[in-house]
């Protein structure tokens, strides 16, 4: 979040007046996206420019449409002050997850809050199917939120796989049972918008230490266990992608010595195979896991032989992230972060027994803060972060 005048973009030196002026619009438009609405007097505090230049400036922004004047701050001594805000329609976000059968999306404006909602199943789970799920989803928000489709600026998604955020390619999604699909490039097509897409787990994990359970932090590890498992990985506040996208595919790694379930990659034994959410519920016969192990089968001899071989093999994954990347912050999301009971503290025991005495001293794991919807914030706050680097928004 932009705090002072030195690092917010403003450029107070000689050069180009047009290029200064525009550089400096971006700054003042983003501070306001950041911490707004705020007064001019606050705007030049913060940029280190001149009264002059920063009411020059947002009337400018103001006859674009893309600020407003958005009432008075409160008296405190002296007259109150007009407050500029972001205008309602500028650079309107479509965030979604897509998962294996269905489609989670959210219209939000340039403050995260939600102007509409979907959620939606999808049958086949082609990336056509997909592609017309979320234009379907698109156009029912747009029209709920009294928008035309150029109201919208950047759409971005969290799905499952093996994803390239640098090209926009699945290579390999075996939920969904994508290979080597352009999903940013057809959707793209679709909505007439930049697309940005993710792995889900990254996304997850940007959106816990933004605003969920890791909130605060600047290195942590979020593991998804759901359909899939997997890890998304912050180093320094930043998601960490490895060389192609690739990292933190955990779930495809060994749990058994060898043979075990198999697995939707092909091979015997897998993480994913044998402890994922819909791994443990067909081990018990049941529909999901949610409250599982605070309801009246948690007691039950096959719900906690089961439940502690789960808690024992996550436990080591944890440890060997632990050791890996050395987080200040591990969150356990998806459908496993609901089941309740002593699970986490399960979790947390083998983590510690895995790990090195100075690690497990300091682990600290944590159940998600934002469950079904962390994917979505996620890939709102990737979305955000482009907008916030965009010269112009559609109405500049």
């Amino acid at each position: 979040m932009i705090s002072d005048g030195k690092d917010n973009g403003a450029v107070r030196t000689a050069g180009n007046t047009k290029y200064l002026r525009a550089m400096n619009s971006v700054a003042i438009r983003n501070i306001i996206a950041s911490d707004g609405p705020l007064s001019r007097k606050q705007l030049a505090a913060r940029t280190g420019l001149t009264a002059a230049a920063v009411t020059g400036i947002t009337a400018m922004l103001i006859r674009r449409g893309v600020l407003i004047e958005a009432g008075l701050s409160a008296p405190a001594g002296g007259r109150p002050a007009i407050l500029l805000n972001i205008a309602p329609k500028v650079a309107t976000v479509l965030a979604a997850s897509i998962q294996k059968g269905s489609i989670n999306s959210a219209l939000f404006d340039i403050h995260g809050n939600i102007l509409s909602r979907r959620f939606s199943t999808f049958g086949a789970s082609s990336p056509e199917d997909a592609v017309d799920t979320v234009s379907r989803q698109a156009g029912q928000m747009l029209q709920e939120s009294g928008m035309e489709p150029a109201d919208l600026a950047v759409a971005s998604f969290a799905t499952a796989g093996l994803v390239n955020p640098y090209t926009g390619v699945v290579k390999r999604s075996t939920n969904l049972g994508w290979r080597d699909e352009p999903i940013a490039e057809k959707l793209k097509a679709a909505l007439k918008v930049p697309v940005l897409v993710e792995n889900n787990s990254n996304a997850a994990a940007l959106a816990e230490m933004a605003e969920g359970a890791g909130r605060g932090s600047k290195n942590l590890v979020y593991l998804s266990v759901s359909a899939g498992i997997g890890a998304g990985i912050i180093l320094d506040g930043r998601i960490y992608s490895g060389s192609h996208g690739y990292a933190g595919e955990v779930g495809h790694t060994p749990a058994v010595p060898s043979g075990g379930a198999l697995c939707s990659c092909g091979r015997r034994g897998c993480l994913e195979a044998e402890y994922s959410a819909g791994a443990i519920s067909a081990k018990l016969a049941v529909d999901d896991l949610e409250g599982l192990m605070d309801g009246p089968l948690s007691g039950e001899p096959d719900v906690l032989r089961v439940m502690g071989e789960a808690s024992e093999a996550i436990g080591r994954t944890v440890a060997v992230l632990m050791s890996l990347y050395d987080p200040e912050v591990v969150v356990i999301g998806g459908e496993i972060a609901s089941v309740g009971g002593t699970f986490l503290d399960d979790v947390t025991r083998s983590a510690k027994s895995h790990c090195l005495g100075e690690l497990a001293d300091r682990l600290d794991i944590r159940g998600s803060g934002l469950l079904k919807d962390t994917p979505m914030v996620g890939a709102r706050l990737i979305a955000l972060g482009r907008l916030l680097n965009m010269q112009e928004w559609k109405k500049d």
